[in-house]
Order: structure tokens, then C-alpha cells, then sequence
């Protein structure tokens, strides 16, 4: 499935856009988080919740995929540049799939996450992930999770510009993919907008049909 991506990535044959520092490191949004760590957060954005309505939190995990103890390879292609590894620190168990290919990354979830659609998803331009996952959990249980890319943008002018982009995968067996994208430069209120997004979009959102929606101001960052 990667070898079939990085092929027509090379080949030109794909458009990419239509698939889909220090000793601490910060969450997405803002919560400081060891590897193989879990920091639970009720945010901001986060209201107490009406009798019988869900109630809605996030907690935080870090992934290293140098650290062996945390990330195994998954595979390794030399010939087209790709490496994959499965890490353990997901929150409550959930494996997560982390594949490098063509100086891009795609980030998948679950005991199957590296044949699920958000395996071959990724942003058009060059780009890295974060290693703090934000996993949003409705009473308890997750069920999205939110994610910042960092990519490099050629400008018409042959400058790069250095964007952020939060994505948002929904999680289920068969239904893993990226339901949202926020410029995280370009809104002031990214994280919040990543919240909402995924609270209110990711349950009913149908990988096979759905589009993924840019929320917010567009940005220059993918």
C-alpha cells in the first residue's frame, strides 16, 4: 500500500493533494508530555456537559520512534526511500502507525492502522509530524485524534515558507482517516478549531465518501 503511494508520488502520476525542541516537548495544545506518557486534560474549550449529554476531554501522548522501547520498524524500503515503524504509547493501548516516504509522513491508528486510509494520507508539500498526539475522548473513550504537520512550502518566489497544520483522523477498524485540516498559523484559535472539529464531525464522518474539510482561513501552510 506505502509502495503503491511512493511509486506514483515519484512517477507524478498522483496528485497528493486529493489523498488523504528541547527536553520537553509540547502537546497540541500546549500540555507537556513525556514518551510513553499519558497527560489528561478536560481544556479550556472543554464545558461541563448537560445531564446525558457526552462529556468530551483530551488526553496526551508522546511517540519516539528512535526510542525502541516505543517504536518498532514496520518496514523499511530502502529502494524508495520509506520507513515505517507501529509505536505503543497510543492512548489505552492503540497502536500508532507512523510511515516516512518522498520527505513526507502519514499517521495511522489502531491493530490494523497500516492498511487503513489515513496510512497512505498526507499534506502536498513536504512535511514532518509533531510527537504529541492530542487524542479526543467522548466519555471516556477515543475517538479522534488531533495532530500537527510541519511543512515546507515552495513559495512562486523560490522561497520556502515554514506552515502548520493541525489534522484531524477520526478512529474506528475500517474508517481510520483525516476528517479536517486548520491552518495552525493562520487562526489564532487553531486548537479550539481542532477540538470542535473533531468533536462535532469526526463520529459520522465516512471515510470511503466524505471530503476532508478545511476549517478556518485557508493559510499558505499545505
Amino acid at each position: 500500500m506505502i509502495r503503491a503511494l511512493i511509486a506514483a508520488i515519484l512517477a507524478g502520476g498522483l496528485a497528493v493533494g486529493a489523498l488523504y525542541g528541547a527536553s520537553e516537548y509540547l502537546g497540541v495544545g500546549g500540555t507537556s508530555v513525556a514518551t510513553g506518557t499519558t497527560a489528561t486534560s478536560m481544556t479550556d474549550d472543554d464545558a461541563p456537559a448537560a445531564d446525558g449529554a457526552p462529556v468530551f476531554t483530551s488526553v496526551y501522548t508522546r511517540h519516539d520512534v528512535a526510542n525502541d522501547d516505543d517504536c518498532s520498524v514496520a518496514f523499511d524500503d530502502s529502494e524508495y526511500g520509506a520507513i515505517g515503524y507501529a509505536c505503543e504509547s497510543g492512548h489505552d493501548g492503540i497502536t500508532v502507525w507512523i510511515s516516512d516516504f518522498d520527505a513526507r509522513m502519514a499517521v495511522s491508528y489502531g491493530p490494523d492502522g497500516g492498511n487503513e486510509m489515513a496510512a497512505n494520507q498526507t499534506l502536498p508539500p513536504f512535511n514532518t509530524v509533531g510527537d504529541t498526539i492530542e487524542w479526543r475522548l467522548r466519555d471516556g473513550e477515543a475517538f479522534a485524534t488531533i495532530l500537527r504537520w510541519y511543512t515546507s512550502v515552495n513559495e512562486p518566489d523560490g522561497s520556502m515558507y515554514e506552515g502548520q497544520v493541525l489534522v484531524v483522523t477520526r478512529l474506528g477498524q475500517g474508517n481510520t482517516c483525516h476528517v479536517a485540516r486548520i491552518d495552525a498559523l493562520a487562526n489564532d484559535n487553531a486548537n479550539a478549531l481542532a477540538r470542535e472539529a473533531a468533536d462535532s464531525m469526526a463520529s459520522d464522518f465516512d471515510c470511503a465518501s466524505d471530503d476532508i474539510a478545511t476549517i478556518g482561513t485557508r493559510g499558505r501552510s499545505w
